[in-house]
């Protein structure tokens, strides 16, 4: 059974727990990638999304964001 599914457990206290991102990382990661003439920025994916706290901080920068996670 994985973890998420127990009886007593608090997704909240889970979110609580998960890291910050500067909200500069996503301006840095799009200017990055602009860097290579060939590379569009229009679709972001976000694999291993966990609670989409990234997702969300980088989504107003495309017009398609993809957030997608195992658990």
């Amino acid at each position: 059974m994985s973890t998420y599914a127990e009886s007593g457990y608090s997704s909240a206290g889970y979110a609580t727990g998960r890291p910050t991102y500067s909200p500069k990382s996503p301006d840095f990661l799009v200017e990055y990638h602009k860097q290579i003439e060939a590379n569009e920025c229009g679709h972001v994916l976000d694999v291993a999304t966990g609670t989409g706290i990234f997702a969300r901080l980088i989504s107003d920068r495309f017009s398609v964001t993809t957030a997608t996670d195992i658990s």
